[in-house]
């Protein structure tokens, strides 16, 4: 039983193909052919009957899968496939084709679901209306009560004819066959459509083969036949260069600008390809006058950036299919001062198209153009903490002041290898590595033969400044002068003043001496302590300049009590280490300037318990500070030592 049903499904492949094979060879007048068709299709048909197995709820088209266009063991036809006529070619889902070629393409339908009808059913085959070289032809199939395909959601297929040049498929009016029903005996002619229908609503809204029963034996396909267009391909190239001035905020780009110096351009090259083939490897170039310089990074395709090139060896666009376009834009500087009228040159061109070129014309408009320079000298006094420049200020012998030189360049030109140097008076020094060109050191040389600011567009501005210190303890008003000039602007100066007046030199010191038990963690140092034998204390002696000049050569020294040890390496001088030395002959601690201070602290040991006697002893520590021209002073802590055991002579056995 399962061989002779699986031979019938085979029959019905048979059947399908030979319906193709009618369709065309009938015309061809073999009667051989033809009476051999119609004798399978009659004894098929026959037998295939019976042994129809296929029930389910509704038709459903194409059900037996894979799909093929050729002839196979129980499978349903793709629903479209196409052969080159022309070619000799067989069904195929892709042919390839030459202009002028014959195309036939074959939809096919077959409802797989027995005592079922399909209602309404339609075919229809959509043909791109595209000038392309791949064109994709789409088949559907639908009816009104499939299960798997309706008119919403109708099954389809599509073909691809690959063509060797870009043409359109032509459908052929008239062409269109339909080949039903094919286990009936076959006729010289295919059927003749239903409702009137001319066959070529098939490339149209679909066109209606009626109800179809569910078997192989009512299967069936339209076939038509296109043809492939034969346009000769002439692609073209055209280019449109436009102009812009950004730096005027133009908006839209024109054949022409206006342009001063330094002004900054866009430049915008339109390609468009204007023939009916596309243009292979286009290239775009720009030929850029002299009075223009590129800005490089600035070059676009469509908006998005793109390496350099546009005017050395150009740019690929790619090819370009008819009807495209794209837009070249990059941006260029006016580098001159004179007047004239430049004109840009943009060119493009492809391996099948020549060169085609376009101009923009910028006018320059030359202008006159000054460069000028202004310099602005004001000074301070950072011993005094001033924080603003102003033209003049107050200071006295040893004074720190700074100096401030503010060059702007005012002009509309280029003020070129700007010079700056200051003329010092004889009141005042220069302090060494004190320049600094807007905030940033740079080698001494203003007070000598000046330094290079290097040129200064317009409205540049660099701050030049130094430090001094004053000299002079005589009442007078010292100027100081600065000056700048540059290769295309002479020498401007200008002057700030120092007031300085004449002060009777003071020289004094203060000596504060303060102790702090460090075995008790005492962290205060104060005058008077308590502490126990073999204890740790902390002495501290602040030294204080009180005059109105600093003091040279500071000796500090102290003179312990008895029962105070000093600890070797413990004297440090504002926090830093110093060699021992301040018990003995006194330490070195250099100058202090008027109003500042210097603190020395070193460490000592209370003696043993056996050297105090019992109850409270106390310790004078004095300590010592002189100066050049400042005699000795001195101050004193106290150090209250308590010991509540036995005295030294209580220790003492008694005599026999």
């Amino acid at each position: 039983m399962f061989n002779k049903e699986k031979n019938n499904i085979k029959l019905n492949l048979y059947l399908a193909e030979a319906q193709r094979k009618f369709g065309e060879k009938a015309k061809s007048g073999s009667k051989k052919l033809i009476f051999g068709l119609f004798v399978f299709a009659t004894v098929s048909g026959m037998l295939l009957q019976p042994f129809s197995v296929l029930k389910a709820a509704g038709p459903r088209f194409n059900i037996f899968t894979p799909y093929s266009c050729t002839l196979q063991y129980n499978r349903d036809y793709f629903i479209i496939c196409v052969k080159n006529d022309t070619k000799g070619t067989d069904y195929a889902t892709a042919v390839s084709a030459d202009p002028g070629d014959i195309l036939t393409f074959s939809v096919y339908y077959h409802n797989g679901v027995n005592n079922t009808i399909a209602t309404n059913t339609k075919l229809r085959a959509s043909i791109p209306s595209a000038t392309v070289q791949m064109q994709t032809l789409a088949g559907f199939l639908w009816a009104d009560n499939a299960e798997n395909a309706t008119a919403a959601s109708p099954m389809s297929f599509s073909n691809t004819v690959n063509i060797s040049s870009s043409q359109t498929l032509q459908f052929i009016s008239g062409s269109a066959q339909w080949f039903p029903n094919q286990t009936s005996p076959l006729s010289d002619a295919p059927a003749t459509f239903l409702f009137g229908q001319s066959g070529n609503e098939i490339v149209g809204n679909g066109i209606n083969v009626g109800d179809i029963e569910g078997c192989w034996e009512f299967s069936g396909m339209v076939n038509f036949k296109v043809k492939v267009s034969q346009v000769i391909q002439t692609p073209n190239l055209n280019i449109v260069k436009t102009v812009k001035n950004l730096t005027k905020n133009e908006y839209n780009f024109s054949k022409s600008t206006t342009a001063n110096q330094g002004d900054r351009l866009a430049f915008n090259l339109k390609i468009d390809s204007t023939g009916n083939a596309a243009a292979q490897n286009v290239v775009v170039f720009d030929q850029l006058p002299s009075q223009l310089s590129y800005a490089a990074g600035s070059t676009k395709i469509d908006g998005s950036p793109v390496s350099d090139g546009i005017t050395s060896g150009g740019i690929n666009l790619g090819s370009m299919n008819q009807g495209t376009s794209r837009n070249v834009t990059f941006e260029a500087t006016v580098n001159a001062n004179t007047t004239a009228s430049v004109t840009n040159f943009g060119f493009v061109m492809a391996n099948n198209v020549s060169q085609k070129q376009d101009t923009a014309t910028v006018c320059i408009l030359g202008i006159v153009q000054n460069a000028n320079l202004v310099i602005a000298k004001t000074v301070r006094n950072e011993s005094n903490n001033e924080f603003s420049f102003s033209e003049s200020t107050n200071a006295q012998e040893g004074d720190t002041v700074q100096f401030n030189l503010k060059i702007n360049s005012t002009g509309d030109a280029i003020a070129q290898n700007v010079m700056v140097r200051d003329s010092l008076p004889f009141q005042l020094s220069y302090i060494g590595g004190s320049t600094k060109v807007d905030g940033v050191s740079v080698a001494d040389g203003i007070t000598s033969s000046g330094i290079n600011l290097g040129s200064m567009n317009p409205g540049s501005v660099h701050n030049v400044t130094f430090e001094a210190t004053v000299t002079s303890n005589t009442n007078c008003t010292a100027t100081n002068t600065g000056f700048v000039q540059a290769d295309n602007v002479s020498q401007k100066q200008d002057s700030a003043s120092v007031n300085i007046t004449q002060v009777s030199k003071i020289k004094d010191l203060t000596i504060v001496k303060q102790v702090r038990n460090v075995t008790e963690n005492q962290f205060q140092f104060s005058d008077s302590i308590g502490a126990k034998p073999r204890q740790t204390l902390e002495f501290s002696i602040k030294v204080t300049s009180t005059g109105n000049v600093a003091i040279n050569n500071v000796i500090v020294r102290d003179m312990l009590p008895d029962r105070l040890l000093y600890i070797a390496g413990s004297t440090y001088v504002d926090g830093f280490f110093v060699s021992d030395g301040i018990t003995s002959g006194g330490i070195n601690i250099g100058t202090i300037n008027a109003g500042a201070s210097k603190t020395v602290t070193f460490r000592v040991n209370v003696e043993r318990e056996v050297l105090f006697p019992r109850g409270d002893t106390t310790l004078i520590n004095t300590g010592f500070a002189r100066a050049d021209e400042v005699g000795e002073k001195s101050d004193t802590a106290q150090v209250i030592v308590t010991y509540s055991g036995c005295s030294s002579g209580e220790n003492t056995p008694a005599n026999r």
